[in-house]
């Protein structure tokens, strides 16, 4: 078994190689399945020796990302938080929702059961189809900013009290294969990451097509 860290530059690597779309959630359902299966095929046969998890940094990460959402999203009215660059993009409030859904629905439980429930059954999730089906696109903004900075507050609570966690403990995933509880925490920070990133990139293709059309931007520096 390989370090955490390790692990979440490889698995970060491996998505950015695979998902060409940086609109589309890479570590979400179906297609975070496809990327940490193949990443653990790789894996297989590499050498190594786990490093003793220290979750400090990672915590500090997770509650960073509760700052930088309100922060991201501070101004935005009501059209840039709808707004899509194609139809099958994401807007800000999708990504602000999924973020939501993801913290109760996916991570916490995960990591959850990997420590405490390790030969449970996950329940299922498919990311895509909430922001359809739950229609994202009609929420408001303040409200999801608001309910995701509760949720991770919550998720902060419960990862400073866990008592004496083991994050070595693994889950055999039916797909996937192992993953340790390291390595989903690791993930939960990865994925604040991607998600920082696209809030991002959605900022700046708002600013050069609905802000400013037609403005040379590139003086600003490559993107």
């Amino acid at each position: 078994m390989l370090s955490h860290r390790w692990f979440q530059r490889k698995s970060a690597a491996l998505v950015a190689e695979r998902t060409a779309d940086p609109h589309v959630d890479a570590f979400g359902g179906q297609a975070r399945e496809v990327a940490f299966a193949a990443l653990h095929q790789r894996l297989d046969s590499r050498p190594g020796q786990p490093l003793p998890m220290n979750p400090s940094p990672l915590i500090g990460h997770l509650r960073r990302t509760a700052e930088v959402i309100p922060a991201l999203t501070a101004e935005v009215d009501d059209e840039q938080a709808r707004w899509r660059p194609r139809p099958d993009q994401w807007s800000i409030i999708d990504v602000v929702s999924h973020l939501t859904d993801e913290e109760s629905r996916d991570f916490r439980t995960r990591v959850d059961l990997t420590l405490h429930r390790p030969g449970e059954v996950w329940p299922a999730i498919d990311p895509e189809r909430w922001v359809k089906e739950e229609r994202y696109i009609e929420r408001e903004l303040a409200a999801e900013v608001e309910r995701f900075r509760l949720e991770r507050m919550h998720s902060l609570d419960w990862l400073r009290g866990l008592n004496s966690p083991d994050w070595t403990r693994s889950h055999q995933h039916p797909s996937v294969g192992t993953l340790t509880a390291g390595d989903l925490l690791a993930s939960w920070v990865a994925h604040d990451l991607i998600h920082v990133r696209q809030v991002t990139r959605l900022h700046r293709e708002y600013l050069e097509t609905v802000v400013a059309p037609g403005t040379r931007i590139g003086y600003a520096g490559r993107w």
